[in-house]
């Protein structure tokens, strides 16, 4: 089993696009680690 780890600080940008991509490529297991992003980033990625 391998778990994909996304760190992320202030990236609502890009964090949608990032975990569609690994979503799509078959990837299950993902863990987004946010470090109190002052945007949107949490939200989107919950």
């Amino acid at each position: 089993m391998v778990i994909i780890v996304v760190p992320a600080y202030n990236e609502a940008k890009n964090i949608g696009r990032v975990l569609s991509g690994l979503l799509k490529h078959g990837w299950r297991e993902i863990i987004v680690v946010d470090d109190g992003s002052a945007d949107d980033t949490a939200i989107i990625a919950e």
